[in-house]
């Protein structure tokens, strides 16, 4: 191998060398460090599957309550019935669908004061896909 090829193979080494490193520095220092990014699919996804389930289970309650004023049960007692079974709903539709998104940002339990300014834009983000999920 003459000089000049090794001239060249240890340059480009070096060009190669320096970018892996330089990318691992980049990495290692990023504000985001530790912060995983969610799936855009998925955040959309999400909105789809939430909206169908709070679908069925408010008509579910819908039809709890029709079958309780088929028994004569007091109208103030099956309204709030319908309340509590679509706070239910709502409920269990978020910790399905949400809540494992979301904690990939910000884990659970977080202070705010400790949510970054990059997870707060992740989140942000995260809620607009959710939306477009939940109006198609």
């Amino acid at each position: 191998m003459t000089k000049q090829y090794q001239w060249i193979l240890s340059s480009v080494f070096s060009c190669l060398l320096g970018l892996f490193v330089g990318y691992k520095l980049a990495l290692f220092y990023s504000p985001s460090r530790g912060v995983p990014v969610v799936s855009s699919d998925r955040i959309i996804a999400g909105g789809q599957k939430y909206k169908d389930m709070l679908g069925k289970a408010y008509g579910a309650a819908w039809d709890k309550a029709a079958a309780a004023l088929d028994r004569n049960v007091p109208l103030h007692e099956v309204m709030v019935q319908i309340g509590a079974d679509w706070q239910k709903g709502r409920e269990e539709a978020y910790g399905a669908t949400i809540t494992p998104v979301l904690v990939g940002v910000v884990p659970e339990g977080t202070p705010d004061r400790d949510v970054t300014a990059t997870q707060r834009a992740r989140l942000a983000d995260g809620f607009r896909r959710f939306a477009i999920g939940l109006s198609q």
